[in-house]
């Protein structure tokens, strides 16, 4: 819990993060619930997302409450690398950035241009202690950057989290991936290009697909990227 001066202070962190997110939504106030998750002790938060569950649907909500707010009061910076690896989201009495929160935490200090093979080998002690124990690729469904092409918010829970990240790959990439048997081209989202590497490469891409019933098994196609749509889009919720 918070500090007992925090307007939201018996609540816990997975409660706080789905609360900040609600706020967003419904254009309620933040900065009761920004003061509260900042406020949260680092024990209190390590202690409500000890599980894997716990943890993906925290930073999740938290992420995608921050790119809105962010967007939001900074629009001017959206499309320039600040607008990611500015820390301005407070959790626990420590700043972090849109970047740390996803390719630090979510993607356990991977390098953002790494194509999700290359770890970045400095992470900092307070990242190692809040990072994932493994990376599930797919929180790239679930993570909204404020982009068009963006996969749509939606309120993650602990207890719904692998149901809800099914339905999110499963929704974005039914719009997204299409078979060319002509020309035996498969076309993807450039989500599949820049994190290949959580993915599994080349031939777990086919398998998560094949998975999700997208695509046939024995496929041996050649990959194409469609276009990403970086023009921003507010406020693009799954519910």
């Amino acid at each position: 819990m918070t500090n007992a001066s925090s307007p939201f202070h018996r609540l816990d962190a997975l409660a706080l993060g789905a609360g900040l997110l609600r706020a967003v939504r419904f254009q309620e106030p933040t900065q009761p619930w920004q003061q509260s998750l900042r406020e949260l002790s680092l024990e209190d938060l390590q202690g409500a997302t000890q599980t894997r569950e716990a943890k993906l649907a925290f930073w999740i909500n938290v992420y995608n409450a921050y790119t809105q707010i962010i967007l939001a009061k900074y629009p001017q910076d959206y499309g320039k690398a600040r607008f990611y690896t500015q820390p301005l989201a407070s959790i626990a009495g420590h700043p972090l950035s849109l970047d740390l929160i996803e390719h630090g935490i979510l993607r356990r200090s991977q390098f953002k241009y790494g194509l999700g093979y290359i770890t970045w080998p400095w992470p900092n002690r307070l990242e190692k202690s809040l990072r994932v124990a493994k990376v599930d690729a797919r929180i790239h469904f679930a993570l909204n950057c404020g982009a068009n092409s963006c996969p749509p918010i939606a309120f993650y829970e602990p207890e719904k989290l692998e149901a809800q990240l099914n339905l999110a790959a499963q929704s974005y990439l039914t719009q997204t991936v299409r078979y060319d048997s002509s020309r035996n081209y498969l076309y993807l989202s450039p989500l599949m290009l820049w994190f290949r590497g959580d993915f599994g490469g080349r031939k777990g891409i086919l398998d998560f697909l094949q998975a999700l019933g997208l695509i046939e098994p024995g496929l041996r196609p050649r990959f194409r990227y469609l276009h990403y749509d970086w023009q921003p889009k507010p406020h693009y919720y799954s519910e």
